[in-house]
């Protein structure tokens, strides 16, 4: 915002560029002190520097950067990482998909752990995995809301056809229905797997199932995010003592946030520093109000 500001006026102090974007403008959730921060996070990049009258312009870097057709389109040509083992390509994650370090994941036909994630060169370092923790199925794709998996949950727990389905699909929801069931998803939440984990059902949205696998990973429980339900490394007893003893009215969404394996998930991130990214994707990539309402429920089932 700021360099397309700086390209479209030529320069303005400050105060002046707040006013106009922040005050009036587009970006009235943005205080001072983010806005300062952001200017300091370009200035130390060398894309904007500040004239003896007080007027900040682009610098040369922000020059080449504003003036690449790229620069005005909405979204990165490409946010993915590139996950090596050794010197070997293996292949691509969406940088809004990665896993945590030490997550197992499948791709390209093998199980591989990850050893280190690094957002300058946007990379995954990786080995192949072994061992019981189970792995995770990456994908693509955009969010998805609450009420989207809550209506998936509704269909589940029906007894009523789906008169749209053909008769495959029909068999398919006859058969899940009937799993569901024997698993007891209709009457509890929280469903045993082998004995050390457990499927936690939670049938919300993305936002919120992330925040969920992030307090988890505070209560020291190993998360796997399965969309509509949160695999956790514990009984389902002790899962629920762990997370019936998070203090929901404690939770801060920044330090949730900086938990995070992936700072840089959108364009232009790499031009922030990384503690603007926490904050940004504190309210832009969690649903902490929606995962405390299943922490309280949770704790309602169990207590």
């Amino acid at each position: 915002m700021l360099q397309q500001a700086d390209v479209e006026t030529g320069g303005r102090p400050a105060g002046r560029l707040y006013d106009a974007l922040c005050k009036r403008g587009a970006f009235r959730a943005i205080d001072t002190r983010l806005f300062t921060g952001v200017l300091r996070s370009l200035g130390e990049r060398g894309l904007i520097e500040q004239m003896e009258g007080g007027d900040l312009i682009l610098a040369p870097k922000g020059e080449q950067l504003t003036g690449h057709y790229s620069f005005y389109s909405a979204f990165a040509a490409s946010d993915d990482y590139s996950v090596y083992h050794g010197s070997s390509l293996i292949g691509l994650l969406p940088a809004s998909d990665l896993p945590n370090l030490d997550d197992c994941f499948l791709l390209a036909g093998r199980r591989w752990r990850v050893v280190a994630i690094e957002d300058e060169r946007r990379v995954v370092v990786v080995r192949p995995a072994k061992g019981s923790k189970p792995p995770m199925f990456t994908s693509g794709g955009g969010e998805v809301h609450p009420r989207v998996r809550d209506a998936m949950r509704l269909v589940l727990l029906d007894d009523r056809p789906c008169g749209y389905l053909n008769s495959t699909g029909a068999r398919l929801l006859t058969d899940a229905r009937l799993t569901a069931r024997e698993a007891g998803i209709d009457r509890r939440s929280l469903v045993p797997l082998s004995p050390p984990s457990c499927l936690w059902f939670t049938w919300t949205g993305t936002k919120a199932q992330r925040t969920l696998c992030l307090i988890a990973d505070a209560a020291r429980l190993v998360s796997a995010d399965h969309k509509i339900a949160v695999e956790l490394s514990a009984s389902a007893a002790d899962s629920a003592r762990r997370l019936a003893g998070v203090d929901a009215s404690s939770l801060d969404p920044v330090r949730l946030a900086a938990r995070l394996p992936s700072k840089q998930t959108r364009k232009l991130d790499e031009h922030l520093d990384e503690g603007l990214l926490v904050e940004a994707l504190a309210v832009d990539a969690l649903d902490l109000e929606t995962a405390c309402v299943l922490l309280v429920r949770l704790r309602s089932v169990v207590g």
